[in-house]
């Protein structure tokens, strides 16, 4: 529906040539959508982060983007805020949430949301950050953090065992515990029967 002659659609003011300039150059991607949710600017940020041109987008549903077992509860929240300018985070924030790219794959960015009124139109003004890379880098560290701390316990246990049997328990009881392995276990040589046998373990 064109705009009311004075006032300016949500569509132009976000098309402003400075505003516009000022998007599309955003290192972070920018979705804007209107009071159903349906996308009316997507920039370049966002083109490259979830592999669809921007006119392809402009006119269908934000849920596109997001993987479909989590929709309902993210519809939920948009609604919520648009009502109450609340979600069930912090305020105006999203938090982190899983994005879905054009070829299927899924992603966790941060995602914070603000809304802003125009001439009896809300918008919503969406800006995602892609943090995989951030979160591998930081799975990593803690994995690095469990293995020093596995081994650190370990070589107590080995300098303070009284007996074979009560090292190999305890040794795998820290690598569940200490090195956040799911299972742990022991295997021996049976030199007479030239088999292994499992001696001791700990963990599903």
């Amino acid at each position: 529906m064109p705009a009311e002659e004075g006032h300016q659609s949500p569509e132009t003011v976000l098309n402003a040539p400075a505003l516009r300039a000022l998007i599309e150059n955003a290192v972070d991607a920018i979705i804007s959508v209107d009071e159903k949710f349906r996308i009316i600017l997507f920039n370049q940020a966002a083109e490259k982060m979830f592999g669809y041109p921007a006119d392809e987008m402009l006119g269908k549903g934000l849920e596109l983007l997001i993987p479909n077992r989590f929709r309902g509860d993210h519809t939920a929240q948009m609604k919520t805020f648009g009502e109450t300018g609340q979600t069930r985070r912090r305020m105006g924030k999203l938090g982190l949430i899983n994005g879905l790219r054009s070829d299927g794959g899924e992603f966790p960015v941060e995602a914070s949301i603000t809304r802003s009124p125009n001439d009896g139109r809300t918008v919503y003004s969406i800006i995602l950050r892609d943090v995989s890379e951030r979160m591998q880098i930081e799975g990593e560290l803690v994995a690095q953090r469990n293995l020093y701390a596995m081994l650190s316990k370990t070589s107590q246990a080995i300098s303070q065992a009284q007996n074979p049997e009560a090292l190999f328990k305890t040794v795998c009881e820290i690598a569940v515990e200490h090195g956040r392995f799911t299972f742990a276990c022991v295997w021996l040589i049976d030199e007479g029967r030239e088999v292994i046998v499992r001696t001791e373990n700990c963990g599903i």
